[in-house]
């Protein structure tokens, strides 16, 4: 599988969105300015404490380089309406509470409470879009603070992305709400 049909496949892209996606945002041939994006996973199991920032590892895109995964941090590279993205997939009898966190702000808030549902996994998620300045710094962090049988999240299943918003952003943003209840259904 090529990285393009991986990262679209990742993020859920279909149709309109995706080709825009190919074009726009890969392919920078055409304007000859490359989009601000970027999508990353965490590759296994894992748990986080209170203030714990979120890794994502596995890379799958990072243009204009957006997102370090060494710190979890992505810097905004241009001003602009950002749209950011995370789904996390928590165990059966776990919970989790993966926040967004813009210049140490929280700004995007998920609950993933599976407690009390043994072997029930809990998917959940948030897309938000903000205006963003250029050296801004955006984080997902681990609100809670109790940590006895509190965090214990499903490889492959935890992804952060973030992108700058054009015109097509409806498309996308529909696209990625329908992705986010079909995974809840699965």
């Amino acid at each position: 599988m090529s990285l393009l049909n991986e990262t679209l496949h990742g993020v859920c892209f279909h149709g309109e969105a995706a080709d825009w996606v190919k074009h726009k945002v890969l392919d920078s041939s055409s304007s000859g300015k490359s989009k601000p994006a970027f999508t990353a996973f965490i590759a296994k199991d894992t748990s986080f404490e209170a203030g714990q920032i979120y890794k994502y590892t596995n890379v799958r895109l990072n243009v204009k380089s957006m997102y370090n995964p060494n710190n979890g941090k992505a810097t905004i590279p241009s001003n602009g309406n950002y749209a950011i993205s995370w789904h996390i997939l928590s165990n059966g009898g776990y919970a989790v509470y993966p926040y967004l966190k813009v210049n140490n702000n929280y700004q995007g808030y998920t609950a993933c409470d599976a407690r009390g549902s043994s072997g029930v996994r809990m998917a959940c998620g948030n897309l938000v879009v903000f205006p963003l300045k250029k050296g801004d710094k955006i984080w997902i962090e681990e609100l809670t603070s109790n940590t006895s049988r509190r965090k214990n999240l499903q490889a492959g299943y935890l992804s952060f992305s973030a992108w700058k918003k054009y015109k097509i952003l409806n498309k996308i943003s529909k696209c990625l709400i329908v992705c986010s209840f079909y995974s809840l259904l699965v």
